[in-house]
């Protein structure tokens, strides 16, 4: 294959000065950076715009607070604030820089309220994940957090009932000796299907 002449020009802030040596990668080439930088980096990488700089252009990254605001919309505090960035679960994900990421609405409450207190959850009390509004937050046990929570066993449990509608008045409810809640009426249906097979 023939060697691409690269030789003057230029790619983002690089010109290209000579190649170097044949790499796994293809021919390497010196570059000059517009910083004053010399680096040397596979022409391929360049050509496809992979390497823009010496690393120079990290260097000068915009901070995080300011890209982190281009990605919310909204701004009254009585509203949701929408993230528009990434995601994971319906909660938004914001990359921090160096590899390092974090929950959009802790982001935003830590830049806005405080500091999150530790063991402390932060509860969506507008029961919209993807909102980053601080006021819409509140910091809470995680106990308090899954019992504010809208899944079928804590709905079912603050109804009185267990998951299977067994009301918790008729057939009373165990507790274990590390607290966890037992409906009777579902362990009385379990040793009875037990029993019977």
């Amino acid at each position: 294959m023939a060697i691409v002449d690269m030789t003057g020009q230029r790619y983002g802030r690089l010109t290209a000065i000579r190649p170097t040596v044949k790499g796994n990668n293809g021919m390497r080439w010196l570059f000059n950076c517009d910083c004053g930088n010399q680096t040397e980096t596979p022409g391929y990488n360049v050509r496809v715009g992979a390497t823009v700089s010496c690393g120079c252009k990290k260097a000068e990254a915009r901070p995080a607070e300011d890209r982190f605001w281009e990605k919310v919309t909204g701004g009254d505090v009585t509203q949701c604030w929408a993230w528009n960035g990434a995601n994971k679960d319906g909660y938004g994900n914001f990359n921090l820089g160096g590899g390092a990421w974090t929950q959009a609405h802790r982001f935003a409450y830590e830049h806005l309220v405080g500091a999150i207190p530790p063991g402390l959850y932060l509860d969506h009390l507008c029961r919209n994940h993807a909102c980053v509004n601080p006021w819409h937050l509140d910091p809470v046990t995680p106990r308090v957090n899954v019992l504010r929570g809208q899944s079928p066993t804590i709905v079912a449990s603050l109804a009185g009932r267990c998951v299977h509608g067994h009301l918790h008045t008729e057939v009373g409810l165990y507790v274990s000796p590390d607290g966890r809640r037992f409906c009777r009426g579902c362990i009385a249906a379990r040793r009875a299907r037990r029993a019977a097979a």
